[in-house]
């Protein structure tokens, strides 16, 4: 009964505690950060340099942000071609199948 509720525990925690999976496999889990606040994460991309083994430092960002188009329809402005930056205009599609972002965003 003692392995069952440790393991139940350990799962429950996985769930909950995001980088436990890094943890398990030997890396240093930091974060979430936030990727917009480039202070932040210049002192902690300086911090980790004195952490001794593998680390993995999480990210967190919002697509477009800073660029009113793209915050509005971050979709169609990711991993976009050449377009007028000053009216937001894409070029239109050439058709075909859709995107994987417009399927998974």
């Amino acid at each position: 009964i003692k392995e069952l509720v440790k393991r139940t525990e350990e799962h429950l925690k996985g769930m909950v505690v995001p980088g436990t999976l890094f943890e398990e496999l030997g890396f240093n889990y930091i974060g979430p950060v936030d990727g917009h606040d480039v202070q932040g994460l210049v002192a902690t991309l300086k911090n980790m340099r004195d952490l001794k083994g593998p680390q993995l430092l999480h990210i967190m960002t919002k697509k477009g942000r800073g660029y009113a188009p793209a915050e509005k329809d971050p979709i169609s402005f990711h991993a976009v071609p050449k377009f007028d930056p000053a009216s937001g205009t894409l070029p239109k599609s050439a058709g075909g199948l859709p995107t994987y972002s417009k399927i998974f965003g």
